[in-house]
C-alpha cells in the first residue's frame, strides 16, 4: 500500500534537480514511498541520451512525455503521451 504523504500542490519549480549518474539525466522527486521506495518524479534526459541494455524492471513503470519524444524499443512516444510498462516488461533500447 502507498505510504506517501498527501500533498495537494507540489511547487515543482522550487524543487531541486538531482543528477542521476552515470547517465546525463536529472530528476525532481515529487513524492516517495518510505516503505518500498516507489516514487513519482519529473525526469529530464539531456540531448543525445540513450540506453542500450537488456533489462526487465521489477516494478511497473508509468511515464508521461512532456516535451520532444521518447523511444523505447522502436516505439516512439511524443508530447502528451502516457505510457505504462508492466512489471518485467523487457526493454532493450531507449532514446
Amino acid at each position: 500500500m502507498l505510504n506517501r504523504p498527501h500533498i495537494e500542490l507540489v511547487p515543482v519549480q522550487l524543487l531541486p534537480w538531482h543528477r542521476i549518474p552515470p547517465a546525463p539525466a536529472e530528476c525532481k522527486f515529487l513524492c516517495r514511498d518510505a516503505d518500498d521506495g516507489a516514487c513519482s518524479c519529473v525526469l529530464r534526459h539531456h540531448a543525445g541520451w540513450q540506453r542500450q541494455a537488456e533489462e526487465s524492471r521489477t516494478p511497473d513503470q508509468e511515464f508521461d512525455v512532456l516535451q520532444r519524444s521518447f523511444e523505447v524499443d522502436g516505439q516512439v512516444y511524443g508530447p502528451d503521451c502516457c505510457v505504462f510498462l508492466p512489471t518485467c516488461w523487457p526493454r532493450r533500447h531507449m532514446v
